[in-house]
């Protein structure tokens, strides 16, 4: 194994949990050289003579580490291996082989957000295990949706970032039902998951896919209903006065999805719209057909 004490390789066993319990031991096995080098962070691109300017450096990267270890590992005479490694401080590691290696998100990043695990209470704790994570597509649609009302929201694993910084969390409490102040009643189940909600003049139509509390007033205060929306489709195969008349007044609407995520607030919500759904062609429309 090269490292760069033994540029020429030493015969080494390698444990995991020199990665898990020692930050300068998972440094140094990471190919970090930290504070013997001109950049120190490993999170960032600051160099040692700017710490008294306190500004933050652009944020490191997969490739560019990767790049700075290859070519210490090109140079072949340990006096230029030295010089190499002290100005991005990143030297060799063997982990570098693993094709699924990124240093910076699989240590410097997750090691930096667990400190914060540390400082949770029990009642917090407890709570996480009721918690829903995001997918990547729900996450950063929630943060676009959020930024209008906040601009200075943060992305959670963009680095640096400072300790009072707005960050959006990929966790959130999910919630199968509402029962809200106002007598709205809201539930993952058929079927009060139909929503009809208020976008700008409009009334639209959305199904629930979850009901989330981020727990932060700050960012969102009250629930917020993660919708799949629907639109109205004209129909100009029939005319439905009949049946209507027929169904005793029910409304007939057909409908088909946008394929896109919408997020209501509570006060955004006008109620469940009680629906019967009729298949395709049920009523001569190639569209998903409600009786509202």
């Amino acid at each position: 194994m090269l490292t760069p004490e033994y540029p020429h390789g030493q015969k080494v066993v390698v444990k995991v949990f020199t990665l898990v319990g020692d930050i300068v031991a998972a440094h140094k096995a990471s190919g970090f050289k930290s504070h013997s080098a001109n950049r120190f962070c490993s999170w960032c691109e600051v160099n040692a003579s700017d710490q008294h300017k306190l500004k933050l450096g652009c944020p490191c990267t997969k490739g560019k580490v990767l790049e700075a270890a290859n070519h210490w590992k090109d140079t072949l005479s340990e006096f230029s291996r030295e010089k190499v490694a002290i100005r991005p401080g990143v030297p060799w590691s063997e982990l570098n082989w693993l094709p699924y290696w990124d240093p910076v998100l699989n240590l410097c990043q997750r090691q930096r957000l667990e400190v914060f695990k540390d400082q949770r209470t029990d009642n917090e704790e407890k709570s996480l295990h009721k918690n829903l994570e995001f997918n990547d597509e729900t996450y950063f649609a929630l943060l676009k949706y959020l930024k209008q009302s906040h601009p200075d929201l943060c992305d959670y694993s963009m680095l640096p970032n400072l300790d009072n910084s707005l960050l959006l969390r990929k966790l959130a409490k999910k919630l199968k039902s509402i029962n809200w102040l106002t007598g709205l009643k809201l539930s993952m189940e058929a079927p009060k998951d139909f929503v009809k909600f208020k976008s700008g003049l409009n009334e639209q139509f959305g199904r629930i896919r979850s009901i989330l509390d981020l727990s932060d007033p700050k960012i969102h205060s009250g629930p917020l209903i993660v919708l799949e929306e629907y639109e109205l489709v004209k129909n100009r195969e029939k005319d439905f006065k009949q049946v209507e008349m027929f169904l005793n007044g029910l409304e007939v609407a057909h409908m088909a999805p946008t394929q896109q995520l919408v997020f209501v607030a509570v006060s955004d919500a006008l109620g469940s719209a009680a629906y019967l759904q009729l298949p395709a062609w049920s009523l001569g429309s190639r569209n998903i057909s409600f009786l509202l």
